[in-house]
């Protein structure tokens, strides 16, 4: 009988979007006698305020600590014996992580990831560690076909790349979404106390989403059209920005995931991120919103879910955005045929399809180990 094998996925700690697809990983792994073993610690000061982190996935609280050095965040967990003890290591592909480097050293890692910068202002000091890093990973597992793409430029084998197609738990929002009726929606859009053109936007409040823009953003669209109002979902470190906001036709309201997220799209026609767009995109595409963004260069790879059919990519200045995102407010018949796009999009995606993908890779990796080809040249 084959032995058991052990994986260990390291996290700085397990967002409730993750905890689906950890115990569907552990599911499909188990029959082929996978142990996966997830670590993670406690949300840091930066991430505490979004309020989003689930312990019901974490099979190992990790001991971490957070510094500053030169202005930058850095990490430092004890792994110990969880390292010594796996077949597979997986851990973020992040500079941030001081572990990372030790254990990159050993080259014993796979690494988990965006393949590229996510940072608009990733200097080549930063993009050499990423480089050195990512060149060091025994096995990558690619949030897209971009960051496949960008990983193998920066040297590392194909062969020894996995693209999971990074998502969401979807299914909540599809049941939720097939239940609204067009009397719901008048009720919701009552309750949220908005009405004529209405825009969502759905994330952590925090500066890479360029909350302040879009508050910009909200003012210069009331002046073109003094029935806009701006719906935001989200917490972070911006909410007393977003409070202070001098306008009425901004609400803010708190995160929302499933069902409750599908309720509030409802009262809205279109997804407004002039920020980071990351996994996002997979919500919009369910719900059926037209994505209006910029080509600001801090996107997260799942920008590249959303194309001219599903988004579109409104000038990098306030009014030029406001106008852009207005206009297709009022433009009824296009906003009709980007929700069907949206809509057909969305069945690309969810936490099935990823964590199949992701338990592929698991089995490559652990097989490449055994064949004794794990170590890059």
């Amino acid at each position: 009988m084959e032995p058991r094998r052990r994986v260990v996925i390291a996290q700085e700690y397990v967002a409730t979007y993750r905890v689906p697809f950890f115990h569907e990983l552990k599911r499909l792994l188990a029959p082929h006698n996978v142990d996966v073993v997830v670590a993670a610690g406690a949300p840091s000061r930066r991430f505490r305020d979004r309020n989003d982190a689930d312990t019901s996935a974490i099979d190992v609280t990790l001991a971490q600590r957070e510094f500053s050095v030169f202005g930058r965040r850095v990490v430092f967990r004890r792994l110990g014996g969880l390292r010594r003890d796996a077949d597979l290591l997986i851990v973020e592909q992040a500079r941030r992580n001081v572990d990372v480097y030790w254990t990159a050293l050993r080259r014993d890692m796979a690494l988990w990831g965006l393949g590229s910068n996510a940072a608009a202002d990733a200097g080549w000091l930063r993009r050499a560690l990423l480089r050195w890093l990512t060149r060091r990973a025994r096995w990558f597992f690619a949030y897209t076909p971009s960051a496949a793409a960008a990983a193998t430029a920066m040297g590392l084998d194909p062969r020894r790349i996995t693209v999971v197609y990074n998502s969401t738990d979807v299914t909540p929002l599809l049941r939720e979404c097939a239940a609204i009726t067009p009397d719901l929606i008048t009720q919701l859009r009552h309750e949220v106390g908005v009405g004529g053109t209405t825009a969502l936007f759905v994330g952590a409040l925090e500066p890479n989403k360029r909350i302040e823009f879009l508050l910009d953003v909200a003012r210069e669209a009331a002046r073109i059209d003094p029935s806009f109002r701006l719906v935001m979902v989200g917490e972070g470190s911006l909410e007393a920005t977003v409070r202070a906001y001098p306008g009425h036709n901004v609400v803010l309201l708190p995160r929302a995931t499933g069902p409750d997220l599908a309720r509030l799209a409802a009262t809205a026609r279109v997804l407004t991120m002039p920020g980071n767009v990351g996994l996002v995109a997979v919500d919009a595409l369910v719900l059926g919103l037209p994505t209006v963004t910029t080509d600001w260069p801090g996107h997260g790879p799942e920008r590249a879910y959303l194309d001219e059919t599903t988004s579109v990519t409104a000038p990098n200045d306030a009014r030029g955005f406001a106008e852009a995102l207005i206009a297709l407010l009022h433009d009824e018949p296009r906003l009709e045929t980007m929700s069907a796009a949206c809509k057909a999009a969305a069945s690309e995606f969810g936490i099935d399809r990823m964590a199949e993908h992701f338990a592929e890779g698991v089995l490559a990796a652990l097989a490449d180990g055994q064949h004794g080809q794990s170590r890059p040249r």
